[in-house]
């Protein structure tokens, strides 16, 4: 390779400025990017990805990226069709067994071989770059608008790992559905990510794992209130020590990991380093359960991520009873109050009740929740139910306190029937967050969602 290939050039008065004076300008500006990305723990991978998933439904066999955003692993970001193009790739459907893998590659730069496939040339040579014609307008007039040639990564289709003159990763795989038989993209594969949220799996196990802790958090709460109550100086203060700790460890990791929950745009190692993190404390307090770390690997992450979701399930199983009942607070903005909801809560079909304190009477609570005074329903649809004067989600008074659930004076119990016929059902998985409008805050003493958490046999 030659010397000094990217070292940026020097201009001075006179210079006899020649396309090599830019080709040189370029490769300086994209050496220091990828070389400095280089040097980041698993910079690369991938950031959003569209193959056409309808055009293999129907059959064909073909494989069509229509957009991509990509970081190889030497730096180089690739934007299809931005600065990228990609032609349409065949392979052969009628032979397919097994998962069949789609890797991306573009050809490693070389000083001493041809970089760009010009218009002219009907060849097909495999080079780095194709160029294309643009047509521009000025960017100052908006108009003069003139024909340009630029030049974009020549990005290849392979069904197996491409030759070492390639910059590859493997980005899918194609499987046939055992249900159709049609052709479909591999959910259970993951390529490597530059965002841990662009996998809808290991989401959903992160909801999980949030939600067990927030459980258990809630219990460790009340057994340590209790505690205090009865005096540290008992039997049970050991074993108070240990809680104690366990409630730290689970408090601050539940804190972190909501904050990668809820900005999708984080790194999927930050997360794995966080549960490493809260499994090595949590494991430390339990000698009877050993747990086995994987190493982070960037290019299996749906493995790496399962064995960590799954040291953190038996940490979280059998080890504490987790309370029958799950209380979430509200908070009052603009009139409305609101709450999170877990998405395992619709999965599993809980009861879910609101506990009201209030000095009114059982007629006065009746009639504020059973006019249209109160509307029940996801945050991000209230606008529109509003408008349109209707209620949402059904809410009925129970009228004994439900089991395992304690009735003090002045309050009341009404279960909130949140049925997967009702259109809100799926408004509600998506927002994840609970509202209520018509309650005047002078009108109830405090107000709280109870989660029933149990079994039902």
């Amino acid at each position: 390779m030659m010397k000094y290939q990217n070292a940026s050039p020097n201009f001075s008065t006179g210079t006899n400025l020649q396309p090599h004076h830019f080709h040189q300008l370029h490769r300086n500006a994209d050496f220091e990017s990828r070389f400095q990305s280089t040097y980041k723990p698993y910079e690369w991978g991938v950031l959003s990805l569209n193959i056409d998933r309808t055009y293999l439904r129907e059959g064909h066999s073909e494989i069509r990226i229509n957009e991509a955003i990509i970081r190889l692993k030497d730096g180089t970001w690739l934007h299809i069709p931005e600065n990228a193009c990609v032609t349409a790739e065949s392979f052969d459907a009628e032979n397919l067994e097994y998962a069949l893998p789609i890797w991306i590659g573009v050809r490693k730069f070389d000083s001493s071989y041809p970089s760009v496939i010009c218009i002219e040339d009907n060849k097909k040579n495999e080079r780095r770059y194709v160029e294309k014609e643009i047509s521009i307008a000025d960017e100052n007039t908006g108009d003069n608008k003139k024909t340009i040639r630029v030049r974009l990564y020549k990005v290849n289709v392979f069904f197996e790992p491409p030759p070492q003159d390639y910059e590859a990763m493997k980005i899918a795989e194609i499987v046939r559905s055992p249900h159709t038989n049609q052709l479909e993209i591999n959910a259970l594969f993951s390529p490597p990510l530059l965002s841990f949220g662009k996998n809808a799996h290991m989401m959903e196990r992160l909801s999980h794992c949030i939600s067990r802790m927030i459980n258990q958090e809630s219990y460790l709460k009340s057994n340590l209130k209790s505690i205090e109550r009865k005096g540290w100086n008992t039997p049970q203060s050991a074993k108070a020590t240990i809680q104690l700790l366990r409630l730290q460890t689970i408090s601050s990791s539940v804190n972190v990991l909501s904050q990668f929950r809820n900005n999708k745009q984080h790194h999927p190692y930050h997360v794995y380093l966080e549960l490493v993190r809260s499994i090595g404390a949590l494991s430390s307090l339990i000698p009877s359960i050993t747990t086995d770390i994987p190493d982070y690997e960037h290019e299996h992450l749906i493995e790496t991520m399962d064995q960590l979701f799954d040291d953190m399930d038996v940490l979280l199983e059998d080890t504490i009873e987790e309370p029958e009942y799950i209380p979430r607070n509200f908070k009052l903005v603009d009139n409305v109050y609101s709450c999170t909801f877990d998405k395992l809560w619709l999965d599993s079909n809980y009861d879910i009740y609101l506990k009201v304190k209030s000095n009114k009477d059982l007629g006065e609570m009746d009639k504020l929740f059973t006019d249209y005074r109160v509307t029940i329903a996801p945050q991000s649809k209230m606008k529109d139910l509003l408008s349109q004067r209707k209620k949402g989600f059904e809410c009925e008074r129970v009228r004994h306190s439900p089991s395992g659930l304690q009735l003090d004076d002045n309050d009341f119990f009404y279960h909130i029937n949140i049925s997967k016929k009702n259109a809100l059902w799926k408004m509600l998985y998506e927002d994840r967050i609970l509202a209520i409008h018509g309650i005047p805050s002078d009108e109830y003493l405090s107000m709280q969602l109870c989660v029933h958490v149990k079994d039902k046999g």
